[in-house]
């Protein structure tokens, strides 16, 4: 198995449809778990930091910060 670039991913997802890429974002990010987002002003591709991740859960869950 090939690995490919974000940049082609990106290239690819933005050549489908609006309601292709609506169907995409779907499936890959549902709401509430974004694990993925595209910003569509930079045609970035960004994963959140373990940070986010920690601040998300513990506004989640109430948990204080330590």
């Amino acid at each position: 198995m090939s690995a490919i670039s974000a940049n082609t991913v990106i290239e690819l997802f933005n050549s489908l449809s609006a309601t292709d890429q609506k169907l995409v974002k779907k499936y890959f990010a549902p709401k509430n778990n974004a694990l993925v987002s595209v910003n569509s002003s930079s045609k970035r591709m960004q994963a959140p930091t373990p940070a986010a991740l920690l601040q998300k859960h513990r506004l989640k869950h109430k948990a204080p910060a330590k």
